[in-house]
C-alpha cells in the first residue's frame, strides 16, 4: 500500500527524490520534481457534503503479488432525511496550473446559512467538519454550507458552497395514549386493596410523518403536556412530562370530571392531540349471605334463614362476601378487607367471616368497605329443625369412594364424610366443621390390623390386606334414619429404607390371573447403591408352586424349590450403582396348587448398601415386613 509524503518546496530549481523499502533496498525508485519561481493562484474550491461512498467496479478482496491495476469509479452518496443525520464536509482546490489540492481540515472555515443545518469541527489538526440536520429541521434544498480555505494566513484563499438536500419527512399527527384506562384518588378507596386501580399512569406520545415512519416523542423537550383546565381536569390531576398523576381528594371534589383529559401540543410541527382516562370510585358495597361451610354453587345460595341442626344443641351458619361496585359499574370482591357487623350479637355474630347464631330471632348485617358500607340484610334464626338426608365416606382430598392405600406403615389419609341435609344444603367434609367429628360420626375399619380409623376420622395404614377393607362412618345424632357410608380401601405397604416389598406396588399386594400369581421383588437402598444381599422368601408350598424366577440384576441369581416352600435371591456386585426406593430384584411365578390363604414372610440374611462416599450400610438377619403378607 502507498502513501503520500508532502515535499515542500524551497526555492526555484529541480532535485531528484529517491524513495526504497528498507530493510531491502532493491526495492526503490526515483523521481525528479521542479520547483518553479511563479506564484499559483486558486481558480475554484469545490466543496462536498457526502454520507457514503459507492464504488464501481468494487475493490477486490485481495490482489496477487507483483502487480495489478484498478481503476474504479467513487461517487459519493448523500443522504439525511432524519434529524440527527451527519455528513463529512470536504474540499479540493484547483490551483492556476490545473491541478488539484485537498484542503486540510484545519485550514477549512465553515458556516452555515440554514437553521436546519448544523457544522462542527472534530478536535485536532486532523479533525472533520461535518454538517448534521438540527432539530426541528425542514425539507429543503440548497447550498447550506459556505466555505472559506484560509491557507497560508489568508482571509480567503478561496470561496465555495457544499449543496445539501434535506429530505426530512412532515409530521402529519399525533398519537397520544395511556399506559392505564382507569385510575383513582389516593386517599379513596378504588385505589386500596384488593381493588388496587392505580393514581397515576404513563403517558405515551408518537408522531406520524409523511414517509409512513412513526417516532416516539414521549420525552422529547418540544412536546408540551398539560392538563386540560376547561373540563375541570386540571385541579384534580397533575402532568410531570409524560406521567399524569391523580391530586389526592380528586375523588371527593365535585368540579372533578369522571374523566381526566391531557393535551399536549408540538407547536414546532403546528400539532396536537389529548387521551382522556377514566377517574374511578367506589360507589357501593353489597353484602351476600350464603351457607357455611361453603359447597360447590353454595354462592348463589341464599342463607337469609338459619335453622337449627336436628338433635343437636346448635344452629347452621353462613359465610359472609362483600363486593363493591365501582363508579365505572365494574365490580371487585372486597370480602378480605371487609368489616362485618350485626345489630343483635346474641342473635347472631360475625366470627371470621363468618355468621355464627346463638339463639332464634332476627339480626340486621352490614359490610364495611374503606368506608362506605351496604345495605343492612336481615338474617332470621329460627328452632325448626334440619336434618341430614344422607352420608358419604370418601378420601378428603379428592373425594374417592375407593382408593389405594400405597406408603409406609403409620401413613395417615383424612377421611371425609359428606353431609346432605333435607333443605338442600351441603357439607362437603362434616369432620371438618365447627362440630368434632367424633361428635357427629362414629368411625370403623373392617379390618384394624390393615387400616385403622381415628374418631376424627384419620385412616393411618397399619399392614397388607389380601382384600379390599371397607372403612365405614355412621351419623351418631340419629343412626336410625341416616344410612351408614363406606369406602373401599385397598392397603399395600411400601418398604422402609432396607427392607424388601413383595408383590404388586399398586392396588392390592397380591393379585393372581388364571391359576397363576406374580410376585415382584423390590428393595429400598434408598439413596445408595446396591452392592450385596441375600433374601430367603418364605411361602405355603401346599397352595402354591414356584415355577420360574426372573432376576432383574445381570449380577444376581435366584434359587427356587430347594426347599419347596422356599425362594432365595443372592447379589454381589461391590461396583452396582443401582438405588432407589423400589429396585428391581426380580420377578418370581407360582402355580396356585389350591385355594386358599397362601402366605409370604421372608428373610433378609444379609442387606448391603454404600454411599458414593464409601460408606457402609448393613442390614441382617431381619423379618421382611413390607412385603409380608397373604395372596387369596
Amino acid at each position: 500500500r502507498s502513501r503520500g509524503v508532502p515535499v515542500p518546496g524551497t526555492a526555484g530549481g529541480s532535485v531528484s527524490v529517491s524513495v526504497s523499502s528498507a530493510p531491502n533496498p532493491a526495492f526503490a525508485t526515483t523521481a525528479s520534481v521542479a520547483v518553479g519561481g511563479a506564484v499559483l493562484g486558486v481558480t475554484s474550491l469545490e466543496v462536498v457534503a457526502f454520507t457514503g461512498a459507492a464504488f464501481d467496479p468494487a475493490p477486490a478482496s485481495s490482489v496477487a503479488f507483483g502487480g495489478g491495476a484498478l481503476a474504479p469509479n467513487v461517487t459519493l452518496e448523500q443522504v439525511l432525511d432524519a434529524e440527527g443525520d451527519v455528513a463529512t464536509v470536504s474540499a479540493w482546490a484547483t490551483l492556476s496550473d490545473g491541478s488539484v489540492e485537498a484542503v486540510p481540515p484545519s485550514e477549512l472555515h465553515l458556516e452555515s446559512t440554514s437553521a436546519s443545518v448544523d457544522v462542527a469541527r472534530g478536535e485536532g489538526d486532523a479533525g472533520v467538519w461535518t454538517a448534521t440536520v438540527a432539530i426541528n429541521a425542514i425539507a429543503q434544498l440548497g447550498q447550506f454550507v459556505q466555505a472559506a480555505w484560509r491557507a497560508c494566513g489568508a482571509e480567503s484563499a478561496a470561496t465555495g458552497a457544499a449543496p445539501l438536500v434535506l429530505d426530512v419527512p412532515s409530521a402529519t399527527g399525533l398519537q397520544l395514549t395511556s399506559a392505564q384506562s382507569r385510575v383513582a384518588d389516593p386517599a379513596e378507596g378504588a385505589s386500596q386493596a384488593p381493588a388496587n386501580l392505580p393514581t397515576q399512569t404513563a403517558l405515551t406520545l408518537r408522531v406520524d410523518f409523511d414517509d409512513a415512519t412513526t417516532v416516539d416523542f414521549s420525552n422529547d423537550e418540544r412536546a408540551n403536556f398539560t392538563v386540560r383546565a376547561a373540563d375541570g381536569s386540571a385541579g384534580c390531576a397533575s402532568v410531570s412530562g409524560p406521567l399524569l398523576a391523580v391530586l389526592s381528594g380528586a375523588a371527593s371534589d365535585p368540579s372533578c370530571p369522571a374523566s381526566l383529559t391531557v393535551d399536549v401540543e408540538v407547536a414546532v410541527f403546528g400539532l396536537s392531540a389529548s387521551v382522556s382516562v377514566e377517574l374511578v370510585s367506589v360507589a357501593s358495597v353489597a353484602l351476600f349471605i350464603s351457607p357455611y361451610p361453603a359447597y360447590s354453587a353454595s354462592s348463589s345460595v341464599d342463607a337469609t334463614t338459619l335453622n337449627k341442626l336436628a338433635c343437636l344443641d346448635d344452629f347452621q351458619r353462613a359465610t359472609l362476601a362483600a363486593t363493591a361496585t365501582l363508579s365505572d359499574a365494574s365490580t371487585v370482591v372486597v370480602t378480605s378487607r371487609a368489616s362485618f357487623a350485626s345489630d343483635a350479637s346474641a342473635v347472631a355474630d360475625e366470627v371470621s367471616g363468618v355468621l355464627v347464631p346463638a339463639s332464634a330471632g332476627s339480626a340486621d348485617v352490614t359490610a364495611t368497605w374503606e368506608g362506605v358500607t351496604s345495605p343492612a340484610v336481615t338474617v332470621t334464626v329460627t328452632s325448626t329443625p334440619v336434618a341430614p338426608t344422607s352420608i358419604s365416606l370418601r378420601r378428603a382430598s379428592d373425594g374417592a369412594t375407593s382408593f389405594d392405600f400405597g406408603a409406609e406403615v403409620g401413613s395417615t389419609v383424612d377421611m371425609g364424610v359428606r353431609v346432605d341435609w333435607d333443605d338442600g344444603t351441603v357439607w362437603d367434609d362434616g369432620s371438618s366443621v365447627w362440630i368434632s367429628a367424633d361428635a357427629l360420626f362414629a368411625f370403623a375399619s373392617a379390618d384394624e390390623a390393615a387400616v385403622s380409623v381415628s374418631p376424627a376420622g384419620i385412616a393411618t395404614l397399619e399392614g397388607n390386606a389380601e382384600a379390599e377393607v371397607d372403612l365405614q362412618a355412621s351419623w351418631l345424632c340419629d343412626s336410625t334414619t341416616v344410612a351408614n357410608a363406606t369406602a373401599s380401601v385397598s392397603p399395600n405397604l411400601e418398604p422402609a429404607f432396607h427392607d424388601v416389598d413383595l408383590g404388586a406396588s399398586t392396588g392390592l399386594q397380591f393379585q393372581a390371573s388364571g391359576g397363576t400369581l406374580t410376585v415382584a421383588v423390590r428393595a429400598n437402598a434408598g439413596a445408595q447403591n446396591l452392592v450385596n444381599f441375600q433374601f430367603e422368601i418364605a411361602l405355603d408350598a401346599s397352595l402354591l408352586s414356584a415355577t420360574a424366577c426372573a432376576v432383574s440384576l445381570s449380577w444376581a441369581s435366584c434359587t427356587i424349590n430347594d426347599p419347596v416352600d422356599r425362594v432365595t435371591l443372592v447379589g454381589d456386585n461391590t461396583e452396582s450403582t443401582e438405588s432407589g426406593t423400589a429396585v428391581d430384584v426380580a420377578t418370581i411365578t407360582f402355580d396356585v396348587l389350591a385355594p386358599g390363604s397362601a402366605a409370604f414372610s421372608g428373610t433378609i440374611v444379609e442387606f448391603v448398601t454404600v454411599t458414593s462416599g464409601g460408606a457402609e450400610t448393613r442390614t441382617q438377619n431381619e423379618a421382611i415386613f413390607a412385603g409380608a403378607g397373604v395372596a387369596a
